[in-house]
């Protein structure tokens, strides 16, 4: 990022008007993390103390404990030293932190009139340098520095120090009440970041704040309190996953897609639900919630190469250096020039960058937002690093790209994600997360914009209202429909949509049909044995998935709920002739005896497939004779 290379400038309102505190409070004080009203899942200590020179060191710890979609418990984990003069301006400041995606430290000194800060995380090393510190104030310093505002003062501008970007960024402070016993304040960081509401007691120590993100209040505790915590489950609304709700069948077959969308609190002008590909068919709004049905359709096809680099004035915007996306890193530019060597057309450089980065990423689901250098130093992350590093790569070269924000239609529910669009004469899906150029049915767009940073006030505000729902849809009939039909028949199942058969092993074996729009899911009964578990599940599955990406977070699942939880073997496994990948685990029941499984995924160029048994060790081996004859009657009927 260019900004990270030279001196920032700083232009900020000093407010120099103080009140009878007149300098920071010496103070050991506990808080907790809360969310929905009592759950205690991280806490903070901070120490402020009096230097012998005068000046003033606080100490802030903090632990927070995050468990995303049963797949990854994370233990967050920060100590920060900050030391500021009696007027708070930042002499040093000591940082360490430690994440999934690596350990994170920050080092920065006040030199004369500069404030030089370097920092290291997922591999990566900064150096940035502050011009004219007088007027930064450390985030760990805005509570004093609320409470040493004098009773007249209403309103004003602070400099606060980000050190996630390490950046210097505006606020907005105001006073919303003040009384004897204390005072609030609104701490407004603009709309990407949102409002703090922070509540001061009558000695200016903070009670308690809260803020437009969901279950992010701090609230003051004891210290035996802020070490009971329990781990902050993020999961369905949160994540904004939704149930389908209809039998759509594979997207990919889907002609037109009509959506039905609510939500409270945030207008339509934030939003851009009309593009190239998807556009309003109704919109209302009722008393601050807002209704917005849009339709989906498939997107015209690029038609004329366009070369790159691409430089049209328009355009620029998507081109630029941002927080996140840095397509003038040495490594970012290295990278995407060998990875499009050669081509000439835009489309194709575009898919040349998506397939490198779909191919050489793991799928994490870390709890921070890495920049573009980040993900490629560390190679893994959540969709958001898929986007960041597609769109760092491609603007490095001259592709103009968006960040979009919404939804995709995965395995029978909408999932919040993050993609991308590039302009190749006209703009385009990149969803690099599954390895895809062009697609359309599987995305609802909510938002695109050039940074990351202008997607997350929608973002930030939607969990806590949206409601999707399918109104309508079209789709073109599977080519197997004329010659097969959906369903059981005696022991055997088929699927028209899926392009599949499976043939239970005997006469005396039964299927239950448990599906679910989007899935379909099947119970195969072993006689004489109701407690063996032996499942067959048939799902969509975009084209670049390999069965290997689709069991590694099941077995991290596994790993997190099942007692005893050990792999014995995990191996590729051929299934009449498509790829597959079988893993083989024992754990312990809710019976508390020691149970085996075995659990093979595989996928043919119409959807994937998933064949699951588990039982009791002491019976396993002789059910694993009915699962392998079972897992050998299954036919791709697109092969027949």
């Amino acid at each position: 990022m260019s900004s990270l290379r030279r001196p920032l400038i700083l232009v900020v309102l000093v407010l120099t008007c103080r009140s009878a505190w007149a300098e920071p409070r010496e103070r050991d004080v506990w808080y907790a993390y809360v969310a929905d009203s009592s759950q205690r899942y991280g806490s903070r200590h901070i120490q402020v103390t009096k230097l012998p020179d005068g000046n003033y060191r606080f100490v802030r710890l903090s632990r927070i404990l995050v468990d995303v979609l049963g797949i990854n418990k994370e233990v967050i984990e920060e100590h920060g030293e900050y030391v500021v003069t009696p007027t708070y301006r930042p002499v040093s400041i000591e940082t360490n932190a430690s994440r999934s995606a690596g350990k994170t430290r920050m080092s920065g000194r006040l030199r004369g009139d500069v404030f030089e800060v370097s920092t290291t995380r997922a591999g990566v090393e900064r150096t940035r340098t502050l011009g004219a510190a007088t007027g930064v104030l450390f985030e760990a310093c805005l509570d004093d520095w609320l409470a040493d505002r004098p009773p007249g003062f209403e309103a004003g501008e602070v400099a606060l120090f980000d050190e996630a970007s390490c950046e210097v960024r505006p606020a907005r402070v105001e006073r919303v009440a003040g009384k004897e016993s204390g005072s609030s304040w609104s701490v407004d960081r603009g709309p990407i970041e949102g409002k703090q509401r922070v509540v001061l007691g009558a000695d200016g120590l903070r009670r308690e704040s809260n803020s437009d993100d969901i279950g992010t209040n701090l609230r003051v505790c004891s210290a035996q309190e802020a070490q009971d915590l329990t781990y902050r489950k993020l999961n369905g609304q949160d994540m904004l996953m939704f149930n389908i709700g209809k039998d759509v069948g594979p997207p990919e077959r889907l002609s037109s897609l009509t959506v039905e969308l609510r939500w409270k609190g945030i207008p339509f002008d934030r939003f851009r639900l009309t593009d190239e590909r998807q556009h309003v068919v109704e919109q209302s709004e009722d008393g601050g919630g807002y209704r917005a049905v849009v339709r989906i359709e498939a997107p015209k096809s690029v038609d004329k190469a366009v070369s790159f680099p691409i430089e049209r004035a328009e355009l620029a915007p998507f081109l630029g250096a941002s927080q996140f996306i840095e397509p003038r890193d040495p490594g970012i530019a290295k990278t995407a020039r060998e990875v499009v060597s050669g081509k000439v057309d835009a489309l194709e450089a575009v898919k040349a960058l998506s397939d490198w980065v779909f191919k050489n990423m793991e799928a994490a689901m870390i709890a921070e937002t890495l920049t573009g250098p980040e993900v490629l130093a560390c190679r893994k992350g959540k969709c958001s690093e898929y986007a960041i590093l597609f769109a760092s790569l491609a603007r490095s070269v001259g592709i103009p790209t968006r960040i979009v924000l919404g939804e995709r239609m995965i395995g029978g529910q909408w999932g919040g994600h993050m993609w991308n669009e590039a302009y190749v004469g006209s703009w385009v899906t990149v969803d690099a997360s599954y390895g895809e150029v062009g697609t359309s049915f599987a995305l609802l767009k909510f938002v695109d914009h050039e940074t990351v940073e202008g997607t997350q006030e929608v973002r930030r505000k939607l969990p806590a209202s949206l409601n999707i729902k399918i109104a309508d849809f079209q789709k073109q009939p599977s080519t197997l429909a004329d010659k097969f039909r959906t369903g059981v028949a005696g022991r055997v199942y088929t699927n028209a949509d899926f392009g599949c058969r499976m043939t239970a092993p005997g006469e005396e074996w039964s299927i239950e049909d448990k599906s679910q729009p989007g899935t379909a899911l099947l119970r195969f009964k072993v006689p004489g044995r109701e407690d063996a578990q032996l499942h067959f599940v048939a799902f969509s599955l975009p084209a670049g998935l390999e069965p290997k990406m689709l069991l590694t977070p099941r077995i991290a699942v596994y790993k997190a709920r099942l007692k005893g939880f050990e792999v014995i073997t995990d191996e590729e496994h051929d299934v009449k002739g498509s790829t597959g990948r079988r893993v083989r685990f024992k754990h312990t029941g809710g019976d508390g005896k020691v149970h085996q499984a075995i659990e093979v995924v595989w996928r043919t160029k119409a959807a994937g497939f998933l064949l699951t048994l588990d039982a009791v060790a002491v019976a396993f081996d002789e059910l694993e004779k009915g699962y392998n004859v079972l897992l050998k009657s299954f036919e791709d009927l697109y092969k027949k």
